[in-house]
């Protein structure tokens, strides 16, 4: 299991990105990524059912494919130059992630609506590779 949350972290930081404004910068959307990442783990953390905790999830991917369109960069976030600056708080948040991700699965892996989204991401992030 640790395997495939550590396999999907990419992926799983991606799914947290929501749309940035049209006409934003690589900047501003590097911002408003880590923005979603640290409102993303409060929702886990907040989750007492599986069920909250799926809708996380399933947000985060809807807003990961927007983003995505707008800003392509996002796809490669620890290879590209403009978002250089904000490396050092991406990982810290990207550990975060998965450690909060870990205990969500744990506290909720026999819930089906949290087992069929993690399992949406995972199909996610193989298609990806």
């Amino acid at each position: 299991m640790k395997k495939t949350l550590t396999m999907t972290a990419g992926a799983i930081a991606l799914l947290v990105a929501v749309s940035c404004k049209k006409g934003g910068d690589l900047k501003a959307a590097g911002q408003e990524y880590l923005a979603t990442i640290e409102s993303t783990i409060a929702g886990l953390e907040k989750a007492t059912t599986g069920k909250e905790a799926a809708a996380v999830l399933k947000k985060a991917q809807e807003s990961s494919d927007a983003l995505e369109k707008q800003y392509p960069q996002i796809k490669n976030i620890e290879k590209e130059p403009a978002f250089a600056p904000i490396q050092t708080k991406l990982t810290e948040l990207q550990m975060k992630f998965l450690e909060t991700m870990a205990k969500a699965d744990d506290k909720f892996k026999e819930d089906p609506d949290f087992a069929a989204e993690m399992k949406k991401m995972i199909k996610v992030e193989g298609a990806a590779k």
